[in-house]
Order: C-alpha cells, then structure tokens, then sequence
C-alpha cells in the first residue's frame, strides 16, 4: 500500500522513459496506467503484476521492435521484445528467465504512447531476443 506524506495527487499514469521505434534514439517517454497496475496487485496474476518491473528495462533496451501484432486493437500497436535480466517470482524475488522465451511489451502508437499489455513468449532459436513466429505474427519489424 502507498503510504501518502503530502497531499500531492498521485499522478494517474507513471512515465518512463523508452528507445523511439521510429528514430531508434533514447528520446521518448511512454505511459503505464497506475490503475491497472494496481488491479493486478489486488487481483492478479501475480506473475503479471511481479514481472510489470520488466516493462522499463524492455522497452529502454529491446533486442526487436515490430509493429502489427495480428490481435484486436494491437493492428498499429509496437512490440518491444528482449530476453530479460530476470523473471520475477514475487516482490523480492528474482531467477533466471525460463529458456528459449522472451518477454514482449505492447505499446500503442501514437502521441502520447500507453503500454497496452506484456507477457512472456516462446523465443525464435534462429534470432535470439526475438519472439517465436514473429514473421506470422507481426506486420513489419521497425528496429533495428
């Protein structure tokens, strides 16, 4: 539980910062809604909530960005993919990545990018820190 000192609002998106798709640059801030983090804190999945804290080092560092994830409302949405430091099993945590995955972050388009989703995908062994399938699943790579 937040434990408030100040009467200053609680900002309701958290920004962070993140390698632009289109430039390739580390010029570029996207947003995690505070309220759906907190949601799955209250009601889960755990491992969803626990591994949110790979969202920043995914999409300040991925090894892939695509775009046009064959999904309802992911058709314009970027996909951040790498293989993680970690996998977190709770709070205070942390082993190793499962093998031959990667952890994906789904942010939308436009100007004022909102991570969408994440989630842990079987790795393509031909291209390491890519998700499995990606030439199917994904409209076009965007960087490198």
């Amino acid at each position: 539980m937040l434990i408030r000192t100040t009467t200053t609002p609680i900002p309701a998106l958290i920004r962070i910062p993140c390698l632009n798709p289109l430039t390739g640059r580390d010029d570029m801030t996207i947003n995690v809604n505070r309220a759906m983090l907190e949601d799955l804190e209250q009601n889960g999945p755990p491992w969803k909530f626990h591994n949110s804290n790979l969202i920043s080092e995914t999409v300040e560092s991925p090894t892939v960005i695509l775009q046009g994830l064959n999904r309802v409302g992911f058709q314009t949405a970027y996909c951040f993919s790498r293989t993680p430091s970690c996998r977190w099993i709770d709070e205070r945590t942390t082993v190793a990545p499962r093998p031959y995955t990667v952890f994906v972050v789904f942010v939308s388009s436009g100007i004022q990018p909102e991570v969408l989703d994440w989630e842990w995908r079987m790795a393509d062994p031909a291209n390491p820190g890519y998700p499995k399938y990606w030439q199917r699943d994904f409209m076009r790579k965007v960087h490198p």
